[in-house]
């Protein structure tokens, strides 16, 4: 659980203005690589290496959140072992925050990882119900396909109205609050990560959940050029399931072993959303800065399209597109 994440895009202005505080929400942590490999979008995935550091961390009960989570592979690469670790106790955090926030759902996790009980996923979903109106969350998977079941279960409304019923009865930071019978929940933003063409799979289970959820895409690490057009507004997938994308996040990769992100293929994204009106979320170019964004000097250099990058770091390549900071939102 944290506040004041550096997770840019959890920190949300809305067009009225109001701002919401960033934050992460890890009532589960520990996941499994989905895709690794050339194009992998878990190669160099920041909570490994997060949770690796936090397994030795000289608070016992710190480390206990982490134990059993990683392990080196065979080239002594740290990875997930597939192993959860839930913390009840941070199930309800949410609830006793007051100042309206942004919030990460399980940014060292997954939420539709398979090893999750669904109760668990209800009670989630129940303490998003009832501070609705207060906090935003987002939610974020590899893993559509579990999405999709889940959000579609027949009964799954009346579930969540049964958590909240119970947490109202049981959990003192609810006890003044009361069950919310809205659905969809216009506090809950349902994404995929898509980083990489191969993966725009996932894109199809997205639209396919029931409902009119916010949904949305987090193209980071951008690995390749993607075309969106058929999953946003007036493209064939998006009238075939009468959804559409409502947000897209793109950035480059900071972690060790990073790969660069071509400025075209953030430019075309941009254009992708502009040209739709979809809101666009540049959060960072990551270790390596494009010729045309300002990179340049004596660092490695790798050329990739038309253009040379430099590993620059990700403090000095910052977030600026073409000289413009893009930070949209969807509401």
């Amino acid at each position: 659980m944290a506040r004041d994440t550096k997770i840019s895009w959890t920190a949300i202005v809305d067009r009225d203005g109001r701002a919401y505080r960033g934050a992460t929400w890890n009532y589960i942590r520990g996941c499994k690589e989905v895709t690794l490999g050339e194009h992998g979008e878990c190669n160099h995935c920041y909570a490994v290496s997060l949770a690796h550091r936090m397994a030795s961390n000289p608070n016992a009960k710190v480390a206990a959140l982490f134990a059993g989570l990683t392990a080196p592979d065979e080239q002594g690469v740290m990875r997930w072992t597939g192993q959860v670790n839930v913390s009840e106790a941070h199930l309800w955090t949410p609830l006793s925050w007051q100042q309206p926030s942004g919030i990460f759902v399980n940014s060292l996790s997954d939420w539709a990882h398979a090893s999750i009980e669904d109760s668990l996923t209800d009670q989630a979903f129940a303490v998003m119900a009832l501070t609705e109106g207060r906090h935003i969350y987002q939610l974020l998977t590899k893993r559509p396909n579990a999405m999709r079941r889940y959000m579609n279960r027949d009964g799954l409304r009346e579930r969540i109205r049964a958590a909240q019923e119970v947490i109202i009865e049981t959990i003192p930071a609810a006890r003044k609050l009361k069950v919310n019978h809205a659905w969809p929940l216009t506090n809950v933003w349902l994404g995929v990560s898509v980083g990489h063409a191969d993966a725009a799979y996932r894109l199809d289970q997205l639209l396919a959940v029931q409902g009119d959820w916010v949904r949305w895409v987090s193209a980071e690490p951008l690995l390749s050029q993607l075309d969106l057009r058929p999953w946003l507004p007036g493209g064939g997938v998006a009238n075939a399931y009468q959804q559409h994308l409502d947000w897209i996040v793109g950035g480059g990769e900071s972690q060790d072993g990073s790969r660069p992100c071509a400025a075209a293929w953030a430019r075309d994204v941009r254009d992708q959303t502009v040209a739709t009106g979809v809101p666009f979320f540049w959060k960072q170019w990551g270790d390596w800065l494009p010729a045309s964004q300002g990179g340049a000097g004596e660092k490695p250099t790798v050329e990739l399209g038309d253009e040379l990058s430099y590993r620059v770091g990700k403090h000095n390549a910052g977030a600026l597109l073409d000289g413009v900071t893009w930070a949209q939102y969807p509401i």
